[in-house]
Formats: C-alpha cells, structure tokens, sequence
C-alpha cells in the first residue's frame, strides 16, 4: 500500500526533476555553433521546414473556422435577444415549463400607488413651506435694511 507521503515526495522529485532538464536545455540551447546559437539554429529550421507550411495552413483554416462560428453563434443570440426584447406577449421560459407566473396583487398595487401620491403631495407641502420661509426671510431682511 503506498503511503500519502511517498506520494507527496514523488510529486516533488518529479517537478525537481522536470525543473533541472528544463533549465540544462535551457542553458545548452545558448550554446553557439558557429556565429549562431543552437537555439537560432532550431527555430529557423521549424520556421523554414517544409512540414510548417501545411501546418501553417492547417492552423490557418481552423482560426478561420473558430472565428466564423463564433459569428454565427454571436449572431444568433443576438436575434434571439432582440426577438425577445420585442415581442412581450411571448411567455418566459420559466412561465412556459412551470405553467405558472407570479403577479402582484391588486390590493398591493393599490397600496403602493396610495404611498407614491402621498409621497408625492407631502414633497409638495415641503416645497411650500420652504417657499414660505425663503420668502419670510427676505421680507425680514428686506425690512430690517436701512432707506439710503
């Protein structure tokens, strides 16, 4: 039976493994070969090989490819959007597999309109009493300034 911890330690000896070849490869690619590294070496040989070429166009066609689906599929939500948007006798989904929908009732309806007009006629008693009293205050201030 193989214990957690062996477990633990392999994981680590793996990366630390993993770690050091990746840095010696890392170092010998510096290496130079004539005026070049073998680094530059490598890449222009993936770069002018003859098997890039279809691979290149084989990339090509599926970056085209993954773009126009996405079009599409851009597209069409985009109708499915708007036709939602526009058409408001349509059910939603959740009303057209749950049968049912809720709705306010008519004695809450009422009850909120009743708050909106109070709320709105005691805005208007305020604004009066403010008006008041600014004009209160200009008739003091008015009077209590001497005739030149």
């Amino acid at each position: 039976m193989i214990n957690n911890k062996d477990v633990r330690m392999s994981n680590i000896l793996f990366f630390i493994k993993t770690l050091i070849i990746t840095l010696l490869l890392a170092v010998l690619m510096q290496a130079h070969i004539g005026k070049t590294t073998i680094e530059a070496h490598i890449m222009g040989w993936v770069t002018n090989s003859s098997m890039t070429k279809p691979l290149q166009k084989v990339a090509e066609g599926g970056s085209k490819l993954i773009r126009d689906s996405w079009y599409q599929v851009k597209s069409l939500v985009e109708s499915k959007i708007k036709t939602q948007k526009t058409d408001k006798t349509k059910k939603t989904p959740s009303q057209q597999r749950l049968k049912f929908q809720l709705q306010r009732s008519k004695a809450f309806l009422r009850e909120q309109a009743q708050k909106t007009k109070n709320i709105e006629e005691t805005k208007k008693e305020t604004r009066r009493q403010v008006n008041r009293a600014w004009d209160d205050t200009e008739r003091q201030g008015l009077q209590s300034q001497p005739d030149p």
